[in-house]
């Protein structure tokens, strides 16, 4: 499959839109600066005892308009490709949560010198954007990303 595009465009904000409980149309707003988190299903293939959404920080937000050129292409027009460039979250491990315990998962930044602690994502598979609380009595640390160089993060 080949592919081709001209340019890439970023933007500010992107626009996830969901069903409320009462079944009305309303949307959240995503903005890397300001609102970055956001959730989304586990995929398929994922244990069934283990946690059953994936959390993920959005660090920029692109279009470009993609050219699939292969000998399977059904049309030589280009389409617009929405994707996020997202830094993703995982459970703090040895950290007991649900009903019996009565705690929320705990959450954290994946080390950076994991393989996919960055990565892109289709907006279209988040499901909401989300509100992390920040657990202040953990104190900082400085290990889940080098400071070797400059960092997007």
């Amino acid at each position: 499959m080949v592919m081709t595009t001209t340019s890439i465009y970023q933007h500010g904000t992107v626009r996830i839109k969901y069903t409320t409980y009462d079944l009305q149309r309303d949307y959240d707003t995503v903005n890397p600066r300001t609102h970055p988190f956001v959730m989304l299903h586990a995929p398929e293939g994922i244990p069934t005892n283990s946690h059953p959404f994936w959390y993920a920080a959005v660090l920029r937000i692109y279009h470009a308009y993609i050219q699939h050129v292969g000998p399977n292409a059904g049309s030589f027009c280009p389409k617009k490709m929405e994707f996020l460039l997202v830094r993703w979250l995982g459970l703090v491990p040895q950290r007991s949560f649900g009903t019996k315990a009565a705690k929320l998962p705990q959450i954290g930044f994946v080390p950076d010198t994991d393989d996919y602690a960055f990565g892109f994502l289709d907006p279209s598979l988040i499901i909401r954007g989300c509100y992390l609380l920040p657990s202040f009595v953990d104190g900082r640390t400085l290990n889940l990303l080098s400071m070797a160089g400059q960092s997007l993060a």
